[in-house]
């Protein structure tokens, strides 16, 4: 009697053994994954925007300078510059803030140390190459986010350059 219970017992631990690996690996399957998924990148809010009060090309030199205002309702961290003559780029060689603090300018990015707070202006200076006269300027706003510095695309500014 005891022998045809203990054949049934042994049975019993095997389906038991063998949910316990099955739930087992899939919870060893779903950390794995889940680190392997990118999570939802953060992105800047939609009241960050940046305008060029005004503006001083000097084609023979190449040379532009722009006074850029913070019109949005965000600090921004840095700003991201494009120049364009009839549609193909300009390379901006040196770029450089005059009245800020520190900052740290990287070819077409200036970042700032210290935020540039909502209607605050900046001066900045840049030297270009690989065209004659900008016709066109795109300025994106930057923005410190957890996984480092974000370009704002939604909140490109673009400008048509004249004399």
């Amino acid at each position: 009697m005891f022998r045809k219970n203990k054949k049934g017992l042994s049975e019993i631990i095997g389906y038991v053994l063998l949910i316990v690996f099955a739930v087992s690996m899939s919870a060893i399957v779903y950390s794995f994954l889940r680190t392997k998924i990118p999570k939802q990148q953060e992105k800047c809010p939609a009241d960050v925007s940046v305008e060029i009060i005004s503006y001083n090309l000097e084609s023979g030199l190449l040379n532009l300078t722009i006074d850029l205002r913070n019109r949005g309702l965000f600090s921004i961290n840095g700003i991201s510059v494009r120049l364009k003559e009839g549609g193909k780029s300009c390379s901006v060689i040196k770029a450089s803030c005059k009245n800020c603090s520190r900052y740290q300018a990287r070819s077409d990015k200036i970042l700032f140390s210290a935020k540039m707070d909502p209607s605050e202006i900046k001066t900045i200076s840049m030297i270009y190459a690989g065209c004659v006269k900008p016709s066109e300027i795109e300025i994106a706003p930057m923005r410190f986010m957890e996984e480092g510095f974000s370009i704002c695309e939604s909140s490109i500014m673009k400008e048509t350059l004249e004399d």
